[in-house]
């Protein structure tokens, strides 16, 4: 299940899509994460694409 995180650096809002993979040497489960790009703080739609729907805020 992939969830979306958002990420604030110097008044600047990003998005990441973070999934959880098993690591089957170490037994234990970890994230890998995409960048989705920047993000509006006030509407989370991501800023390079003005028709996208808003991100999930939860």
């Amino acid at each position: 299940m992939a969830i979306v995180k958002y990420k604030n650096q110097s008044g600047v809002t990003y998005a990441y899509e973070s999934i959880s993979e098993w690591d089957p040497v170490k037994k234990q489960s970890r994230p890998k994460r995409k960048y989705l790009g920047r993000v509006d703080p006030e509407t989370y739609k991501n800023r390079s694409d003005p028709d996208q729907i808003p991100l999930n805020t939860e």
